[in-house]
């Protein structure tokens, strides 16, 4: 009786574990090899309302950040819209007053350092929306697909940050009326100084703008940041665009944001009458592959995104460490995601050197489907075969891998 029992357990936990993804993972190939990472984290953005387990709606210091002389109070969930998979953080310019800490009186001093700067009940001028996430990330490899609208200030944004010795890594961060450029940046204790001016004699903050071929809100871009011990490499459409050599040490949360600059603070001008309001920052997805597998299962599946990817590719680096031989190396990114129990989508994004070749093989070595150069760079299947495997043909490169 005990072992039908544990036949029976055994057989249900079986049924449940595979309702649960397995296959969303990512490759990355170069001229020297083949990196993989596994999907440890994220958000499709496919449910009706806000994945709350995931994301909260501001800081966990307050509702605006008040030293960066920022305009905007980010609500509780009041400035974000879901609608066919994407999220939209929106800013309204309108009249707010609240309290940045909520759990401070209306009357309790806000100091910069030891400054008092205001009261903490405060009227704002424009309200907006932020998604903070409630886990910590590390090494890996994080992406979104993004579109945002131009506008004289703007200041949407999707970087990390540790609150350990002030360590950020700003994966971009955008001025709305320079809307054809990209700013990337690192901060930390040191203030990674570690960019040498003529002759080195001088050091100065690494990050700067960079500019692209086409503008945020002419569509959907992808960028992804590749964080590695020792390096970051950043990407736009799957090409590298950035690198900065040093570690962060410490995990950080994923932020996402739209914010209002005042003159003299970062980021500025303010808007002015001709910036549109209210204002978007859209986000398709975004995703975290870590270095290993994930130590349990994750429950759901990527979306199935009509959404087509910018050609924008950058035109335009100003600093020596943006010509790093790291970036002189073809990159092609190679998605594998699963939509359902037996439909599977791969999309290839960056720099193709030869065709892509797709299949999928039985146990027993018999071709189940098999696609070269899809439209879209998107391959669509259906697998219901255990134990069979994908095969991908990509740059050079032969990806093997049991679905």
């Amino acid at each position: 009786m005990k072992f039908k029992f544990l036949l029976l357990l055994t057989s249900v936990l079986f049924i449940f574990e595979s309702n649960f993804i397995h296959a969303q993972r990512i490759w990355k190939v170069t001229d020297d090899g083949v990196q993989k990472w596994y999907y440890q984290g994220g958000d499709e953005f496919t449910a009706p309302e806000p994945d709350t387990s995931f994301w909260q709606s501001s800081y966990p210091w307050g509702r605006n950040l008040f030293c960066n002389k920022e305009q905007q109070f980010y609500s509780d969930w009041k400035n974000y819209e879901l609608k066919d998979g994407i999220l939209s953080l929106i800013a309204r310019k309108e009249t707010v007053t609240e309290k940045v800490l909520s759990w401070e009186d209306a009357n309790y001093a806000l100091k910069c350092k030891e400054d008092v700067v205001g009261k903490n009940e405060q009227t704002f001028k424009y309200s907006s929306g932020m998604i903070f996430s409630k886990q910590k990330f590390h090494y890996g490899y994080y992406e979104t697909r993004f579109m945002s609208d131009a506008g004289k200030g703007l200041w949407p944004a999707f970087w990390l940050y540790a609150g350990v010795e002030n360590e950020e890594i700003d994966i971009f961060e955008i001025k709305g009326e320079r809307n054809k450029d990209i700013h990337v940046d690192v901060h930390c204790k040191s203030g990674c100084n570690n960019y040498k001016t003529t002759l080195g004699l001088v050091r100065k903050n690494w990050g700067d703008y960079l500019t692209t071929s086409a503008g945020w809100q002419e569509g959907f871009n992808v960028v992804g940041l590749e964080w590695q011990p020792g390096y970051l490499i950043w990407y736009l459409n799957g090409k590298g665009i950035a690198y900065w050599k040093g570690n962060f040490s410490n995990p950080m949360w994923i932020i996402a944001n739209l914010a209002i600059p005042s003159d003299g603070g970062p980021f500025g001008p303010v808007p002015d009458n001709t910036t549109r309001f209210p204002a978007k920052l859209q986000l398709d997805y975004i995703r975290y592959f870590g270095n290993t597998p994930p130590s349990g299962k994750l429950s759901g599946y990527f979306e199935n995104s009509p959404l087509k990817t910018s050609s924008s590719v950058l035109v335009k680096k100003k600093r020596p460490e943006f010509k790093n031989a790291k970036l002189k190396i073809n990159s092609l990114f190679v998605t594998l995601s699963q939509q359902a129990k037996n439909s599977y989508v791969l999309t290839v994004n960056g720099n193709k050197s030869s065709a892509v070749v797709v299949e999928v093989l039985s146990k027993d070595g018999k071709q189940l489907y098999q696609q070269a150069n899809a439209a879209d760079d998107t391959y669509r299947f259906e697998n219901s075969e255990r134990g069979s495997k994908i095969r991908i043909k990509a740059n050079g490169k032969i990806i093997e891998e049991i679905l």
